[in-house]
């Protein structure tokens, strides 16, 4: 029994993708003076955010490939899932890529990774049958990594595609086409009616741009 077991286990990890080589190429260097992204948004404070590297992977599993974004409370980050051949059973499938939002260390009285993953998870659980799942973002997974200074709560999502500011430039005068604007009106009410009905969830954040 535990000779199977071990060559099932062996089987699996040759099935699987290898980590790309260390990165070669050397950027630019910045300067300590000169705040960037996270750095100059409110509160920052170095201590709370985990120190991402390209190249690095994260939980056994998630290969750091660029840095997709940024917040008061969080980075984001593309990397190609390892174990993707393996879940398809494919060795030769195309590579697989997913967002990782890695959440800074809550400031003290705040439980806001916490929550955050929380409700994801109902999300995530709640009624698959209802036609406004299919236009809400759930979660694929999560893990946890630990810096010197305390815990990061790790979500990880499909990639999301670029804002309605962006996509507008598609088009001509860059305004979306009323046919079309239309149907991303009818998702978001159909998603919108999922988070009020299914999971009982409001969202009161403010954000000028919109996610398809």
């Amino acid at each position: 029994m535990l000779r199977a077991k071990s060559r099932m286990l062996g089987l699996l990890t040759a099935l699987r993708s290898s980590p790309w080589p260390p990165f070669k190429a050397i950027a630019p260097a910045l300067s300590n003076c000169q705040p960037i992204e996270e750095e100059r948004t409110p509160y920052y404070d170095p201590k709370r955010f985990y120190p991402t590297f390209l190249g690095e992977v994260l939980s056994g599993r998630y290969q750091v490939a660029t840095k997709l974004g940024y917040g008061s409370d969080s980075t984001v980050w593309l990397a190609r899932d390892l174990h993707h051949e393996y879940r398809f059973g494919l060795r030769w499938s195309a590579d697989h890529y997913v967002a990782i939002k890695i959440n800074a260390i809550d400031r003290a009285g705040k439980n806001v990774a916490k929550n955050e993953l929380r409700n994801m998870q109902l999300l995530s659980k709640s009624n698959p049958r209802h036609e406004g799942r299919h236009f809400v973002r759930t979660l694929l997974d999560f893990f946890k990594l630990r810096s010197p200074f305390g815990e990061h709560i790790c979500l990880v999502f499909e990639p999301l595609r670029e804002p309605l500011w962006l996509l507008n430039r598609r088009f001509q005068g860059n305004i979306i086409p009323s046919e079309i604007l239309k149907v991303m009106v009818q998702m978001l009410l159909h998603g919108l009616d999922y988070l009020h009905t299914e999971c009982h969830i409001v969202h009161t954040g403010k954000q000028n741009a919109y996610y398809v």
